[in-house]
């Protein structure tokens, strides 16, 4: 009888061997060999038959746990092969990552740098209407003129912002740098700028 190679089963493969070994060694180990042979010298038969057949069958029970040792042996490795397998292709994916994370990373920062220009010169123009109306505001008080509809520029829309910008913005923009991951271990960050 001739057996084939263990060393490139995959840990699914060795599982269900292990498995179909178990169910096999159980179906032996519930046999009662004294019973088998005293049925045959009570009820008569051919003793040598049965003697033969057990030898078989304890052969056969050696090599399944031989092949169970073999087995349990090789899961591991097994493990061990597949998961290089998948660390390979997932690190691959993230190297594919790389380029197109670093080209976002450089669009969120042209998107800050015209946020920061926006802001400036929304600032700008609150400061100049904030002047125009004190200004304003001494002479109509001095000629008892009402005082036109102005004051320094405000926005709902902009203030609306500011909860985001400090919550959910600030921790986006924190956690670019800082964020380890905790698999058990920490893991630094892949920096995709430099």
């Amino acid at each position: 009888m001739m057996s084939a190679p263990m060393k490139h089963l995959s840990v699914a493969e060795i599982t269900a061997k292990l498995a179909e070994i178990a169910e096999k060694e159980a179906a032996h180990n519930a046999r009662d060999f004294d019973a088998e042979l005293r049925k045959v010298m009570v009820e008569g038969g051919d003793i040598d038959a049965l003697e033969n057949a057990q030898l078989e069958a304890e052969k056969q029970a050696r090599r399944l746990r031989v092949h169970r040792s073999a087995l349990e042996a090789d899961l591991p490795i097994a493990r061990k092969r597949e998961a290089e397998i998948l660390i390979k292709e997932k690190h691959d994916e993230h190297v594919a990552l790389r380029p197109e994370a670093a080209k976002s990373a450089a669009r969120v920062l042209d998107a800050w740098n015209k946020l920061m220009t926006a802001l400036d010169e929304w600032e700008t123009y609150r400061e100049k209407s904030g002047k125009i109306s004190e200004e304003i505001y001494g002479l109509c008080d001095d000629q008892d003129v009402d005082l036109p509809e102005m004051g320094k520029f405000i926005s709902k829309s902009i203030h609306a912002l500011a909860p985001k910008a400090h919550g959910d913005l600030a921790d986006r923009l924190n956690s670019s740098i800082g964020e380890t991951l905790n698999v058990g271990r920490y893991v630094r960050g892949y920096h995709v700028d430099g």
